[in-house]
């Protein structure tokens, strides 16, 4: 299998040929092994995966509902690119959502104690990781556990595992979050580790407001780190778009 799709088969044992291949080309999408704008071969992706194209057609069916592939009749399915104005209607979306999760996130803090618990195991994570930013840990490793305590906040912001209506828009609107880190991942060591700090102090702030149930404080962290977001998203597609523009120009 080549670099193409990232997850084997064997891993998402127990789900239908065609969940399997949709995780399977989701998760490529989402990590960046497959780029925004990439026209995508049916047939390759079946070969690499060792199935027929049926499932393959079936899974780019879904993964176009999930806003990750663009299908136009008679033309070769493409990996969705993202626009300033849709990352620009993405951070609206979350604006209105994620406060609303949020209190319900400090409501079940308030009384489940596994709930809190897994709050206060993240933030001291974040803490010990922040300690590691600018050491000699090697790159890869450094974004590599970052995006872990990203997802894992963004988890419990977005609770995309229940199967109820919110469940679904969590799952949606997480499509295009973790699409957005493909732009970062472009970034120098340096930018990255002046993301990852201003970020991760973010994220402190909203779990402290969080564990300590203060309801318009939690508001108040989101909205400001949504903001914050928002305005490095739109910054670091620019630079990606530049960088390229750099690349095609010297490849010419």
């Amino acid at each position: 299998m080549n670099a193409t799709v990232r997850l084997g088969l064997g891993k998402l044992a127990g789900r239908t040929l065609s969940e399997q291949v949709h995780g399977a080309i989701r998760l490529s999408i989402l990590a960046g092994d497959l780029q925004p704008g990439r026209f995508m071969c049916i047939e390759e992706l079946a070969r690499d995966l060792g199935v027929s194209t049926t499932p393959v057609r079936e899974a780019l069916v879904r993964l176009e509902a999930d806003g990750l592939v663009d299908l136009q009749r008679n033309k070769k399915p493409v990996v969705a690119s993202i626009t300033a104005e849709e990352i620009s209607q993405i951070f609206a979306i979350r604006r209105l959502l994620e406060p609303h999760y949020a209190q319900r996130l400090a409501s079940k803090i308030n009384k489940e104690p596994s709930a809190a618990q897994s709050t206060r195991d993240l933030r001291e994570d974040i803490c010990s990781y922040l300690g590691t930013v600018g050491s000699s840990a090697e790159e890869q490793n450094l974004y590599g556990e970052y995006m872990e305590l990203e997802r894992r906040l963004q988890e419990l912001l977005l609770p995309v595992g229940e199967g109820d209506v919110s469940g679904k828009v969590a799952a949606l609107v997480n499509n295009y979050v973790y699409r957005l880190r493909i732009f970062s991942q472009e970034a120098s060591k340096k930018e990255k580790e002046s993301r990852i700090r201003a970020v991760s102090d973010e994220h402190l702030r909203i779990l402290d407001v969080l564990l300590d149930g203060d309801v318009p404080g939690i508001e108040r962290a989101i909205i400001d780190h949504l903001t914050h977001s928002e305005e490095r998203s739109l910054a670091a597609r620019e630079h990606s778009r530049e960088r390229r523009g750099v690349v095609q120009r010297r490849a010419t």
